[in-house]
C-alpha cells in the first residue's frame, strides 16, 4: 500500500507513549542515528545541487522546502507521474532533522529500512510529530497545508506546553 492511501495525520498530542499503529515504536539507536546523520548530509548535498537550496538545521529549512514544494506544483508536478518516494524521503529527512535541531525531542524509528513512519516525541509533553506525513500530504495535494505551517504550530504546541509546566 503506498504512504498516500493510509490515513496520515502530522501530530498526536496527550498519549503517553508513541503511537503503535505503524509498528512498533522505539527510539532510534546508535547505528539508526549514524545512517540519519548521514542521509541528512547526503540529501542536503543532493538539494544544494539540484535545487540550489542550502539546507541548515532552522526553520528557514522548512520555509525553503515548502517553497520548492509549491515551485513543484506551479511546474506541473504530478504525483502520479513522479518519484514520490524519492521527494518523500529526502525532504522528509531534512524537515524531520530541522525539527529535532530546532525543538529537541526523541527520534523514533518503527523499521529499520524504511523511515516514512519515523515520528518526533517529547514524552514529558506527550506530543508526537510525524514530518514525513506532513510531506507526504504535502507532495500528494497540492492545496494541502503547508508543511511551514504545520511545523510552526508543532513549536507552539510544545512552547505552550513548556509554559504551562
Amino acid at each position: 500500500m503506498s504512504t498516500h492511501e493510509v490515513d496520515l495525520f502530522d501530530m498526536l498530542s496527550g498519549d503517553n507513549s508513541p503511537f503503535t499503529g505503524f509498528g512498533v515504536p522505539a527510539a532510534a539507536d546508535e547505528i539508526q542515528w549514524q545512517k540519519f546523520s548521514e542521509t541528512v548530509k547526503t540529501i542536503k548535498d543532493w538539494i544544494k545541487e539540484g535545487f540550489a537550496i542550502e539546507c541548515d538545521d532552522s526553520f528557514a529549512t522548512v520555509h525553503a522546502i515548502e517553497a520548492l514544494i509549491a515551485q513543484m506544483w506551479d511546474e506541473e508536478w504530478e504525483p502520479s507521474l513522479g518519484d514520490v518516494n524519492l521527494f518523500l524521503t529526502s525532504f522528509g529527512v531534512i524537515i524531520t532533522n530541522a525539527i529535532l535541531k530546532t525543538l529537541g525531542g526523541t527520534l523514533v524509528m518503527r523499521s529499520p529500512t524504511h523511515a516514512d513512519h519515523a515520528s518526533i516525541w517529547w514524552p514529558d509533553l506527550k506530543i508526537e510529530a510525524f514530518p514525513f506525513h506532513t510531506v507526504g500530504k504535502r507532495l500528494w495535494n497540492r492545496d494541502g497545508v503547508s508543511i511551514a505551517f504545520t511545523c510552526d504550530s508543532i513549536a507552539k504546541l510544545i512552547q505552550d506546553r513548556n509554559a504551562e509546566k
